[in-house]
């Protein structure tokens, strides 16, 4: 099944209710668009937020280890 999607000026598509329900997408979603012989290919992608360690929070996660290696001992 094929849908008729315009452009607007600022490049924004948008994708059909029936389209997103179907490949399970959701609001705020990533799509990676790739160009391929057959025209443009369009992806969900996987975003996972990381967290940036700092000195202090490295610090926790050692004295964590510290007490399950305490715990496992005694």
């Amino acid at each position: 099944m094929s849908f008729l999607v315009q452009i607007t000026p600022r490049g924004t598509v948008t994708l059909p209710k029936l389209v997103r329900k179907q490949a399970g997408l959701q609001p705020g979603d990533q799509l990676a668009a790739e160009i391929t012989p057959d025209g443009i290919l369009l992806r969900p992608v996987a975003a996972f937020p990381i967290e940036i360690y700092t000195e202090g929070r490295i610090q926790e996660f050692g004295e964590a280890e510290k007490e399950i290696e305490d715990c496992r001992f005694k």
